[in-house]
């Protein structure tokens, strides 16, 4: 059945064009295909990388360094998958002579296959109660049936609730904005080929909150299907901007799928009505650049002692202004880096805040520019009013604050005073909660804030 379930997989990656999937009206599920479990309790929302985390999963045998694991224990928490007490203990004793915070490590007593997390691990979702849980799905390597068990056990050694999800996947084939928007390649479609497409589109969204769901095809362009993961070549920074890897054109066959897939993204409008920025990163030889790993303001970049690393770096420093842009060097693959071998835990109690930025291009308005906000504290707790503010500032000057005034609920919002004509605007909204979080939109803050410009015409 495998070997017939990739020979398909080819002949789709032959045949298939880029696709996306919308949200659209109920449709009628036949029986056979569809698992009835329970359901997420609406609105739902899947949290992207880029915002709050609280901890990564990661698996013992290591699949990093012991560098990196130190620098991500400085600040959130670093949860290790240990096959029992006995190997818990021995591990306790490898952070310690590595002077890797123990503040900052737990354990989850299960055994696996490999170290693959972000492939086999938990997908996070905010559901109607506000409250954090865990999708678990089908990971398509049938032999892995230890790591296929993971997302389960997490959720009960968490107390969160476990929602199975009736899809095969991996998770270093899947990207969300946390808008509702999501990304994977066409190897979903190979996985599930016993499924109608619409009734993928359907579960994606009763369990993930997905409205628009891109599937293209793999630009890399590998026969191995464990190779055809979008984490691969493109990532999103920002719920607007997508890295995607580029090469040189003499890799030509690569090199034109790449540039169909940018082509094919530039054409595509993000979650904020506008069109997505694209970055390239320079991967001459296969470097696994993109293949980073996001954790609240730092990024984690895997490094190959090739002479293209600073370039790297360099493209992430210019991308992502404000964050730490840190390189580690390990036994990395093309397709099988840093992403692939951590796997990100939001923050259940995180202060979210949801904004869709002003066009680029404002007309001249005597009443000023109207912002409206969403804050979620996802902790229960109240927003401290007075530090919950939008900041703005003309023409690269001092920054101004206005108090964000309640509207109803979670709503709020704010007015930027009228400005002169040809005036360049930017703006980031600042917000803390009782429970001592302190979040901006965009997260990074005034480093990356929003920005328009005051015209005369449309």
């Amino acid at each position: 059945m495998i070997r017939i379930q990739y020979t398909i997989s080819i002949i789709f990656l032959l045949s298939i064009t880029p696709v996306i999937i919308s949200q659209g009206s109920s449709i009628e599920i036949d029986s056979q295909f569809y698992d009835s479990k329970q359901v997420p309790p609406n609105p739902i929302r899947q949290p992207a990388e880029f915002e709050p985390i609280e901890g990564v999963l990661i698996c013992y045998p290591f699949g990093i360094p012991l560098d990196l694991i130190a620098e991500i224990a400085k600040n959130i928490n670093v949860v290790t998958i240990v096959a029992n007490e006995i190997e818990q203990v021995y591990v306790h004793s490898i952070y310690l002579n590595n002077g890797i915070s123990l503040e900052n490590c737990s354990f989850l007593i299960a055994q696996t296959n490999r170290y693959w997390t972000q492939d086999f691990g938990p997908w996070f979702i905010f559901s109607g109660d506000d409250k954090l849980g865990v999708v678990d799905f089908k990971y398509s390597f049938l032999f892995r049936l230890l790591d296929n068990a993971i997302p389960k056990k997490y959720a009960y050694d968490q107390n969160l609730s476990l929602y199975r999800m009736p899809l095969i996947h991996e998770g270093g084939n899947y990207m969300t904005d946390g808008q509702g928007i999501a990304v994977s390649t066409n190897l979903v479609w190979m996985q599930n080929f016993f499924r109608r497409q619409l009734i993928i589109k359907q579960i994606t969204n009763e369990y993930l909150g997905i409205k628009k769901y891109h599937i293209i095809p793999d630009a890399n362009g590998y026969i191995d299907p464990r190779n055809k993961h979008i984490d691969c070549w493109a990532k999103f920074l920002a719920p607007d901007v997508i890295m995607i890897k580029e090469v040189p054109p003499n890799r030509f066959f690569m090199y034109m799928r790449l540039e169909i897939a940018v082509r094919y993204f530039e054409a595509q409008t993000s979650c904020y009505g506008t069109p997505y920025q694209i970055i390239r990163i320079y991967s001459p030889n296969d470097e696994p650049y993109i293949n980073s790993l996001i954790l609240n303001d730092n990024v984690f970049v895997p490094l190959t002692c090739s002479e293209w690393d600073d370039e790297a770096i360099n493209t992430y420093v210019t991308a992502m202004p404000g964050y730490n842009i840190l390189g580690f060097h390990g036994q990395w693959l093309s397709v099988d880096a840093i992403h692939c071998r951590t796997r990100g835990i939001p923050d259940r109690n995180m202060l979210y805040i949801e904004h869709i930025p002003l066009k680029k291009h404002q007309l001249f308005n005597e009443m000023g520019y109207f912002i409206k906000v969403r804050i979620v504290p996802y902790s229960g707790e109240n927003l401290i009013t007075n530090s919950t503010r939008l900041c703005w500032m003309i023409n690269d000057s001092d920054w101004h604050s206005t108090p964000l005034d309640h509207i109803a609920d979670y709503n709020y919002s704010a007015t930027i005073p009228s400005q002169e004509i040809g005036s360049k605007i930017s703006y980031y909204i600042h917000a803390e909660d009782y429970s001592g979080r302190i979040e901006n939109h965009p997260y990074i803050g005034a480093s990356w804030a929003h920005y328009f410009t005051i015209t005369s015409y449309k």
